[in-house]
């Protein structure tokens, strides 16, 4: 007897015989991992094709481990969301390229430009020449040439 549901690689226990609510889950879970790119899916596609052919519950057995790895409902649904956000990060970027190629000889300014603002330049200094404290005169040095 081979594990039919195999995803835990260094797994060595001894498998065991698949029940009729065990069976059950694994083809729900089959459905669930053909919706997503994650490893588990070539275990899925395997699955359903070994249920096409041969629907019979004697001849499946499973390790406990790859059987609770397959069937967690939390992963499944981190992998179907992992993949949702690949294609909405893949779509993003598609539009960001597009979007790019026609904005490419704009000039992007950075201050938004309004009637009732000035455009001045920075002032040079950031503190005040007389002390706020003690309201005397300090001499500053400048190092810029």
């Amino acid at each position: 007897m081979e594990c039919k549901i195999h995803v835990v690689e260094d797994c060595v226990e001894a498998p065991q015989c698949c029940s009729v609510v065990s069976l059950e889950k694994i083809k729900f879970c089959t459905d669930q991992w053909s919706l997503t790119d994650e490893k588990e899916t070539k275990v899925a596609a395997q699955l359903k094709a070994f249920f096409d052919e041969d629907n019979s519950q004697q001849s499946i057995s499973y390790h406990r481990r790859c059987y609770m790895r397959f069937t967690d409902k939390r992963g499944i649904i981190a992998a179907i969301k992992r993949k949702q956000n690949k294609k909405d990060n893949d779509s993003l970027y598609s539009e960001e390229n597009s979007n790019k190629s026609d904005e490419t000889s704009a000039k992007r300014q950075m201050r938004s430009i309004t009637l009732t603002t000035p455009i001045t330049s920075r002032s040079k200094n950031v503190l005040p020449k007389i002390c706020i404290i003690c309201k005397k005169k300090k001499h500053i040095l400048d190092f810029k040439k």
